[in-house]
């Protein structure tokens, strides 16, 4: 992997953007703009895509609006985001991804009722070009509320011609939740596109420890290679203390019935007499998983890391590795049911754990620092010992080309 962007703003609070390329695409990849160090640009080379035309994608975050970085900055991101989105749209398509902290409910995202009658377009048609703004489809969304930044976004969706993926695509049917923290939850990680052939799948991740936000996952479909949209949805091969799981989502039953169906003959012809067990098996689940594997999520469980914190982390006891079990254990049954009582316990077992945790970092952080006033006074040799350990990487400067750097000084 290869870095081609980073915009980090606070590196106590880690907020930021950092966008990873694999070697063998970075040739196709490059940094167009960062705005403010909230909005990075990124250009994918046009080579790639069957339409010949340059993908420009927007890696986002926009800070809540009663954040500091309004009072700092003197600029209106969703302005300059709009002023971007102008330009780009006429060099190609676009993405734009992030979080917006938008809260946009069930407003339309496109000008509905826009067509103008053949007697109203003849008359202008010699003036004027109008062309009337599409409607993409229903947009569905777990989050009805509707906050300031969320009428700005749908606002620049309406003049621009974007449109939000987050509810219309089959893998995102109920326009999931994205952040779920202590103060509720909601939908503000989004995608936008002006160009949804593109995007080969989307999905909105389980909530993992690491963050209050779930990870957005899409595919864009391109022209390298032979890769298909079940190929990205194929798991990335780990060591042996993970296990894949496959969990199929309710709301596509339906489609998975009817395709099921469809493909009752190709299921058929893998049982063939004579044929060896272990390779019919094997070939009916191959076709099985092609039919639906497309309806499916696949995640990737790994083994409690409990025991690898303690050996990180001084200050990991025995209480808070209880606590961190049980953290996770609330994080599996919200991830496995979304209702209002397993959320409330992720909560619960999620501060619970955060307090533990942050009284007894303090704790070894005071300790710590007793000890080394102490080796200060009583014992300077080791004192000095203490702070040496940590620098015990050999320079890798030599000896001549030292004493010549200082020589021409």
């Amino acid at each position: 992997m290869h870095i081609i962007g980073e915009s980090v703003r606070n590196r106590t609070q880690g907020e930021g953007i950092v966008i990873l390329v694999k070697n063998k695409l970075e040739q196709h990849f490059k940094i167009n703009e960062i705005l403010f160090d909230t909005i990075v640009w990124i250009q994918i080379s046009k080579d790639i895509f069957h339409d010949q035309k340059d993908m420009f994608i927007a890696a986002v975050y926009i800070p809540p609006i009663d954040s500091k970085f309004h009072d700092i900055y003197d600029c209106d991101l969703f302005l300059e985001l709009s002023n971007c989105i102008a330009k780009y749209t006429e060099l190609g398509n676009i993405l734009i991804t992030g979080d917006f902290n938008a809260r946009t409910g069930s407003l339309q995202d496109y000008i509905q009722n826009d067509s103008l009658s053949s007697e109203i377009n003849d008359h202008i048609s010699e003036i004027m070009c109008y062309i009337p703004d599409t409607e993409p489809g229903p947009r569905c969304t777990m989050d009805k509320k509707i906050n300031t930044f969320g009428r700005r976004l749908i606002s620049i969706c309406k003049s621009s011609h974007v449109r939000i993926v987050n509810g219309r695509h089959q893998f995102d049917p109920d326009g999931s939740f994205t952040y779920c923290g202590p103060n509720g939850r909601s939908v503000v990680d989004l995608l936008l596109t002006n160009s949804f052939k593109h995007i080969s799948y989307f999905n909105v991740s389980d909530l993992t420890e690491f963050s209050d936000h779930t990870p957005i996952d899409f595919s864009i479909q391109c022209s390298l290679g032979d890769r298909n949209e079940e190929a990205c949805l194929r798991p990335l091969s780990l060591p042996n203390t993970s296990a894949t799981v496959v969990k199929w989502k309710e709301q596509l039953e339906t489609q998975m019935r009817r395709d099921l169906i469809s493909n009752l003959d190709s299921l058929y012809s893998c049982v063939v007499e004579g044929t060896d067990v272990n390779q019919m098996v094997e070939d009916f689940s191959e076709n099985l998983n092609n039919v639906l594997g497309k309806y499916c999520k696949v995640k990737v469980k790994h083994a409690p890391t409990a025991n690898k914190m303690a050996e990180n982390k001084p200050w990991f006891n025995h209480n808070c590795e209880l606590l961190y079990k049980k953290y996770l254990k609330a994080l599996e049954e919200f991830n496995k049911h979304h209702s209002k009582m397993a959320f409330t316990k992720l909560n619960n077992a999620k501060s619970d754990y955060k307090k533990l945790q942050k009284k007894l970092k303090n704790q070894y952080k005071r300790q710590q620092g007793d000890m080394v006033q102490q080796l200060k006074k009583n014992n300077p040799k080791q004192f000095f010992k203490h702070f040496n350990r940590h620098n015990s990487r050999p320079p890798n400067v030599s000896l001549e080309d030292f004493f010549e750097h200082f020589r021409n000084l």
